[in-house]
């Protein structure tokens, strides 16, 4: 069953586009040691110092920036700097729900009025759009200390939605990326490690991608959600079952983390 194990459609259309001879290199530094990864099926390589050794907590608390004044600016952040690239199925997904979430987060409306929620970019790509102090147009502060949360996530959350019913895959994937070579498909997340070979230096600005006492769970069983969404119910099966395996071996080599 496992050598049935396939990367879904619609992560296809996400893949990470890293210059191909750098992906090659890496792939190559991961299969150099059986440690280092995980074959699901024929065709997808699990990086396990990221995927599964790895921890991580999504919080908020960790994008705040007390500027000595009632007022808190959020440092940089996956939903303030980075650019979501949006599949059109998204775009109607958010279209079919948005006057819910413009009622559970009024503040939204006059922005979005004003400049609707996608754009296109440079190439011409549909993303999200952005307020002008450059946060994502659904980047909400949610109370006076302020707290920011994602409006679609709480909308989803309020309505009793599955966040694939209106959250964008890209955003539900980070810290996860996605990369190719002609005949794997690599599972890795951004990070420290991963930014020498990968990708630029602007993880150095987002905490949450660092060693932090929040982070108590392994990145594996924290997005399970969205790891079923890129490898299929059967697919996450085998990962956890093998995740198990390997830290169960870390712990009796002395290396657990």
């Amino acid at each position: 069953m496992a050598s049935a194990i396939r990367l879904q459609t619609k992560p296809q259309r996400l893949l990470d586009h890293t210059d191909s001879d750098i992906i090659d290199r890496y792939r190559d530094y991961l299969l150099e040691d059986p440690d280092r990864h995980l074959w699901l099926g024929k065709s997808i390589l699990v990086d396990v110092d990221e995927v599964i050794r790895r921890r991580f907590v999504c919080d908020t608390r960790l994008c705040l920036r007390n500027t000595g004044t009632p007022k808190v600016k959020t440092r940089y952040s996956c939903c303030w700097d980075l650019e979501v690239q949006l599949l059109p199925t998204e775009i109607d997904a958010i279209e079919k729900h948005l006057d819910k979430v413009v009622e559970h987060h009024p503040a939204l409306q006059g922005p979005i009025e004003k400049r609707g929620f996608w754009k296109y970019d440079a190439e011409w790509w549909k993303i999200l759009q952005k307020k002008k102090n450059g946060s994502c147009i659904f980047l909400n502060s949610c109370d006076s200390l302020g707290q920011h949360a994602c409006a679609l996530h709480d909308t989803a959350l309020r309505e009793g939605l599955g966040l694939g019913e209106i959250k964008p895959l890209i955003c539900r994937m980070f810290p996860l990326f996605i990369l190719e070579t002609e005949e794997t498909h690599i599972i890795t997340c951004y990070g420290p490690e991963t930014h020498r070979v990968l990708f630029d230096d602007d993880y150095e600005e987002m905490r949450c991608l660092h060693d932090n006492r929040r982070a108590t769970e392994r990145i594996y069983i924290v997005m399970h959600e969205t790891l079923e969404t890129l490898v299929g119910k059967e697919g996450y099966r085998h990962l956890a079952k093998e995740a198990e395996k390997i830290l169960a071996r870390d712990d009796s080599n002395g290396h657990g983390g």
